[in-house]
């Protein structure tokens, strides 16, 4: 693989530096001090004649624009101040009008004069968002000089050298500002705000403490690359997400956006192809299972071999398949494995191998030292054990013992929403069935009501809650933070996703029908009707009438996991690809008629001020600010939580429905262009940060590669249709219609739930054999149900977690076999550690040297300590040695 392509030059995509005479001057307007009033300036290039500009957001963008895009005038970040005097009435900032209007002029002079010092060019302009007219100050940020960019790069290199991370980089960032792309100067600059001082940043932290007058900052999007982008993805290089994303084309992601931009979008389609040969597979198995292949003997004339598979029935052979469920465990396995080298041979092509060692401390933890300890803030960050934590740290203990109380707390919330699904799942599957009163069709709609209208609230409730104990954790990290986040996120959606499926597949088809008599006693007790004691009178027989069968629905799993995989995908791309068009459409219609007479006139009195005091060029820069500073806020965090927990359907459940990976490649390939055109249209341009894997999500994956092990393998056992039996001593199956339910089905649910014993060659009543268990437990039929169908399943998921261990060594092996070794990012690696260490040593070889020419020059006004020891005494050399050798040679 090629090496990474940095740019030689200003990359094609970025904005013409500033001229000298361009409109926007580098002098900073006072900020207006009350709601409602601006600054006025003087007309430059329109008459203030010309009429207003109206409306004056920006219209829904289409894909390919025939206007050209704003010039931006060179603009990396635009920083939003707030001027509202009303701003902070209530809350922690709280604060009259008059306190008010100090801070404004206090802040905004300190901010000037704080960007300024730090070698950075600076103009500001009026905001003229909706509805913010008058209450808003934006400032646009640039490098002033290369001297700032110069040091920059030069502190990034230090620190990587110092955490051994530009040892490892082939392409590393060069030290010319020149070559330094856009997405790396906007990052630089960004980071340079962010950056605590103590770490030699600015210390502006949006929305919190000192800066609390700061809204947002944000860079601008580059909307002639973003148009070549989405172009290319969606009319010119179909292949992208089949045959994945080639190196050139990686690195354009990245050095427009960012590493994690581009890293996601490289595993997105890492996945994506890798969904191809299990999509090819398990078409094959679900098209056997329709007996295409049969009928397709039988037009051959091997009817034979066409009734060897199994009857119709039974999916001829190939529902339920032992080595579908097999290829399925060990792809999950594999590209899971697979993807850990991946990623690291991607990092290594950025140059950000290892780069999670450079940590930049959290403001917010920074904060927290004097606000939690009593003494102020360290004026050294090496003051500050954060990054080499210790058991005797005092930080330390604390947030692990934040972290430690956190975990009960999670659990009580996951099992409160465990118990509200499991609720809802109990009322549509039995209760709904079982009722026959007065509003039986009402009745039905419920569980799907609470499950729309409730359960979403409790998950974004959970959500939220998940995030304020991250907080209050107070990790010094941004990695720590989103990683314990991560958790969260994953525990909860984990619970949505796939308890349901779970709840079908082992309570709902094994144990239904039994469940459905109990309840049905229930319902019925008011006219002194009882469950049933067997397992027949519980409708859960072999040999059951199938009129009592109906209840159940064996088909279930397939309809959950349709569900799963294809509707709720249908809806999330419309929400992605669709959905934002009509927010922008009724954001358009709303901004022209659904204002009050004051807002308008307000809105109309800002435009007229811009028109007399900006020109066009200037105009287009505002309106694009206006709305792109309305877009919703870009984090890949989502995105990731979408990919894993689909991974997770088909790693974990597509023995159900072998079609599910086929859908999930139909998803993921427009998932790749929608991701695409949400970054470029719909979201506010990312700050690309320096990552070097997927980080937690990684290991959310390992933990579904082997959960798909033990269910691939229990539902199998459990639900695979036997061949040897007849078909009449078989019970329920998943794959089987309701209608025949009493013919067909998994040979060990019969021998499990059939209310008898073997002994022998015998078959005695399993009242009549002895148990271990007192004699209420053993008679229940409940429990003569359930653990001869428990243990053994409990046994096959127990064998199937040891074999995923062995599983996933081999795969990490041949991984690393096939993958790392001999590539060129590994070779690359071992080459500059190499070159690391050669320019080490001879940076100290030619110390040593310099300082053995200072000693020769001034030799004699010191002692020389090797003369000291005694030369003439001791060390007066080899003839001694010499004269022995001859002496021998004599006496020869």
């Amino acid at each position: 693989m090629d090496a990474p392509r940095r740019s030689t030059r200003l990359n094609a995509t970025q904005q013409p530096p500033l001229p000298s005479a361009t409109v926007i001057h580098d002098d900073v307007l006072a900020p207006p001090i009350a709601a409602g009033t601006t600054t006025s300036r003087s007309a430059t290039a329109t008459t203030a004649t010309q009429p207003a500009k109206a409306p004056i957001s920006k219209p829904v963008q289409e894909l390919q624009q025939s206007t050209e895009p704003p010039n931006t005038f060179g603009t990396l970040l635009v920083v939003v101040y707030n001027t509202d005097l009303n701003a902070f009435t209530k809350g922690p900032y709280k604060q009259g009008r008059a306190e008010a209007a100090g801070e404004v002029k206090e802040c905004y002079t300190r901010l000037i004069n704080q960007l300024r010092d730090a070698g950075l060019r600076v103009t500001a302009r009026p905001g003229i968002s909706k509805g913010k007219e008058g209450k808003e100050v934006w400032l646009f940020v640039r490098f002033a000089n290369e001297d700032k960019l110069t040091e920059l790069v030069q502190r990034e290199k230090h620190e990587d050298f110092l955490h051994s991370v530009s040892a490892t980089s082939l392409a590393p960032i060069s030290s010319t500002p020149h070559h330094v792309t856009q997405g790396d100067q906007i990052r630089l600059l960004h980071q340079l705000f962010i950056t605590s001082t103590l770490q030699g940043g600015l210390g502006i932290t949006p929305g919190e403490g000192e800066w609390k007058r700061v809204t947002t900052i944000i860079p601008l999007q580059d909307e002639r690359a973003n148009q070549e982008w989405v172009k290319t993805w969606l009319t010119k290089k179909w292949t992208v997400g089949l045959q994945g994303i080639d190196a050139r084309e990686r690195d354009r992601l990245a050095e427009h956006f960012g590493p994690s931009v581009s890293l996601y979008f490289s595993f997105l389609s890492f996945y994506t192809r890798a969904l191809v040969p299990l999509s090819i597979l398990g078409a094959f198995f679900w098209l056997g299972s329709k007996g295409i292949y049969a009928r397709l003997a039988e037009l051959v004339g091997l009817e034979t071999w066409a009734r060897t598979g199994g009857p119709r029935e039974l999916g001829y052979g190939w529902s339920w398949s032992y080595a579908y469920a097999g290829c399925v465990a060990l792809w999950a396995v594999g590209f899971v494995e697979a993807w850990r080298v991946q990623e690291r041979k991607i990092a290594v092509q950025y140059g950000t191998h290892k780069v999670s060692r450079v940590e930049h401390l959290r403001p917010q933890y920074l904060a927290s030292l004097s606000d939690t300890s009593g003494i102020p803030v360290p004026d050294s960050v090496n003051q500050i054990a954060t990054l080499s934590p210790s058991p005797r740290d005092t930080e330390f203990l604390k947030r692990e013992a934040k972290m430690a109380t956190s975990v009960p707390v999670l659990v009580a919330c996951g099992t409160a929403l465990g118990a509200l699904l499991t609720g809802i799942f109990i009322f549509e599957a039995f209760f709904a069935h079982l009722y026959d009163g007065p509003g039986k069709q009402l009745l039905s709609l419920v569980p799907t009501l609470m499950f729309v209208g409730v359960v979403p609230n409790i998950v974004a409730i959970l959500h939220k809650l998940g995030k304020q104990l991250t907080v209050w954790e107070n990790h010094p990290t941004k990695s720590s933070f989103e990683s314990s986040l991560t958790i969260k996120t994953f525990a909860i959606n984990a619970i949505v996703a796939y308890l349901g499926l779970f709840l079908s597949a082992y309570v709902y088809v094994p144990f239904g029908e039994m469940i459905m008599s109990y309840f049905s006693g229930i319902l019925a007790h008011q006219q002194n009707t009882v469950a049933a004691t067997s397992a027949e009178g519980a409708g859960m027989g072999v040999h059951t009438d199938i009129a009592h069968r109906t209840g159940i629905k064996g088909d279930r799993l397939v309809n959950q996991l349709f569900a799963y995989t294809v509707t709720n995908q249908a809806i999330n791309a419309f929400t992605e690809m669709g959905l934002p068009y009509i927010k922008q459409y009724y954001e358009e219609w709303r901004g022209t008629h659904g204002k009050s007479e004051e807002d308008k006139k307000q809105h109309d009195r800002a435009v007229e001020k811009l028109n007399d005091s900006a020109t066009p060029e200037e105009r287009r820069l505002m309106e694009k600010v206006a709305h792109e500073l309305h877009l919703p806020e870009y984090s890949a965090f989502g995105d990731y939580a979408e990919m894993v927990t689909q991974f997770g359907y088909v790693a974990v459940w597509s023995v159900v429905w072998p079609l599910a990976p086929v859908f999930a490649l139909i998803n993921d390939y427009v998932e790749l262009r929608s991701d695409a055109i949400k970054i470029c249209n719909h979201v506010q341009r990312p700050v690309g940060e320096r990552v070097e894997s997927i980080g937690p999500w990684l290991n959310a994956l390992s933990l579904l590669s082997w959960i798909a092990f033990v269910t691939n393998a229990t539902l199998t056992y459990l639900f695979r249709p036997s061949f040897e039996n007849s078909v009449t001593h078989q019970s329920i199956n998943p794959n089987v219609k309701t209608y025949s339910f009493a013919n067909y089905g998994s040979n060990f649910l019969y021998n499990a739930l059939n209310d008898a014993s073997r002994v022998g060659n015998k078959t005695v009543p399993v009242e009549s054999t002895q148990s271990v268990l007192p004699a209420w437990i053993a008679d229940s039929h409940v429990v003569k149900t359930i653990l001869p169908m428990a243990i053994p399943t409990l046994f096959v998921g127990l064998l199937a977690s040891h074999s995923y261990l062995l599983a996933r060594s081999v795969a990490r092996w041949i991984a690393e076999k096939v993958i790392w070794q001999g590539s060129e990012e590994a070779h690359g690696l071992q080459r500059a550690e190499e070159m690391m260490k050669k320019r080490y040593l001879a940076a100290r070889m030619e110390e040593l040297n310099r300082s053995t020419a200072e000693a020769a020059a001034t030799e004699g006004q010191h002692p020389d300590p090797v003369r000291d020891l005694g030369e003439g005494v001791f060390w007066k050399g080899i003839q001694d040695g010499n004269d022995a050798v001859m002496a021998a040679l004599k006496m020869e």
